[in-house]
């Protein structure tokens, strides 16, 4: 399947009708950067139809030498009886501080998870590629994503705010490998473990690996978590 992506986070559950007041419209949160400092964000949720929800990812460090801010929407569809997410919600959101003259397009598999998962149950493979094609500009970049080894390991109740929600815990491996022009310049390769909510998406992660770049290996551990929210969306 190929085409233009909006980044999915947010999911939905089939056989209910979406009511403004089950969903918080604002989820705040905490990630610690690869240089050991923190961040805060938030998530803010907008109902579009029965089929769609669209959120708007803002994420800022303010911590010297090199503070920044990531900012960018992304929707959620239902479909044939899953909920469906791209594959680049997995990315570091460093990966998706993209050019506005930029267009990410994509082809291979979506991201699934059944509505109906269990604990212990196993999740389809993910294999695609990114394309990231430059007005003006002759440059073939491509992101090259596998996500492999899903599994969902359990299930709680957490509390965001005043929502109790089920969350489920998915893990997982994750390599994507960056290329200009068909030459590979960096291979990043992690494990990573998701709190998982059904119609809200992934609310907390914690990814431990490595990034290649060139000569330079680089060490990843990073994590974000929920810090609170009292709203519920007025759509």
């Amino acid at each position: 399947m190929k085409r233009t992506i909006y980044l999915l986070i947010v999911c939905l559950m089939a056989g209910f009708q979406i009511n403004a007041q089950d969903l918080p419209s604002v989820i705040n949160f905490n990630e610690n950067a690869h240089d050991g400092s923190m961040g805060t964000g938030t998530l803010t949720i907008n109902i579009i139809d029965l089929q769609t929800v669209r959120i708007n990812y803002a994420f800022e460090k303010d911590a010297l030498p090199n503070p920044y801010t990531v900012n960018f929407d992304y929707d959620v569809r239902l479909a044939d009886g899953n909920h469906v997410l791209d594959p680049c919600t997995v990315f570091d959101h460093l990966d998706m501080r993209i050019d506005e003259n930029v267009e990410m397009s994509y082809e291979g598999d979506d991201l699934l998870f059944p509505l109906n998962m269990e604990v212990g149950a196993t999740l389809p493979d993910v294999a695609g590629t990114y394309t990231l094609s430059y007005e003006n500009r002759n440059i073939d970049f491509a992101y090259n994503v596998s996500i492999t080894n899903r599994r969902v390991e359990g299930v709680e109740t957490i509390n965001v705010g005043d929502f109790e929600l089920t969350a489920y815990m998915v893990s997982y491996d994750f390599t994507l490998e960056k290329s200009v022009n068909g030459n590979v310049i960096s291979t990043t390769q992690q494990s990573i473990s998701d709190m998982y909510v059904p119609m809200i998406g992934v609310v907390e992660r914690a990814r431990v690996g490595e990034a290649q770049n060139g000569d330079q290996l680089v060490q990843i551990n990073t994590t974000s978590s929920v810090i609170s929210t009292s709203e519920v969306s007025d759509k």
